[in-house]
Parts: structure tokens; C-alpha cells; sequence
């Protein structure tokens, strides 16, 4: 699949809540997204880019 994979585009939002809240990665207790799997992945198979990761505006590390 990496030859084929050419952009990926993501979000997070909260596992288990029916929410669309385009939340900041490693930032919420409940995340529906495997981050550590994701980064790996994309390693394992020499991805270069582009990665776009959409948030809401106003969101904050704090």
C-alpha cells in the first residue's frame, strides 16, 4: 500500500462519543485514534507526505 498512499488527511475526535470535535492528538483522555500505531505505520512504509491534520479553531495545547 505505501506506493499507493500519496496524502493523508485526519482528525481526532473523542472514541466512544458521537462528536465531531476535531481535537489536538495526545491531548484528551479518550482519544479514538491510535496515534503511536499511526506514526509507526507510516514509518514502516516510507511515507513522505503530505500529512494535513484538521483541527477546530481556538484549540489550544493547554
Amino acid at each position: 500500500m505505501g506506493e499507493r498512499l500519496k496524502a493523508i488527511h485526519i482528525q481526532e475526535t473523542r472514541s466512544g462519543e458521537d462528536r465531531d470535535d476535531h481535537v489536538l492528538p495526545f491531548n484528551i483522555s479518550n482519544p479514538g485514534v491510535d496515534w503511536v500505531g499511526v506514526v509507526a505505520g507510516l514509518g514502516e512504509i516510507d511515507f513522505p507526505g503530505p500529512f494535513t491534520f484538521e483541527v477546530l479553531p481556538g484549540l489550544s495545547w493547554a
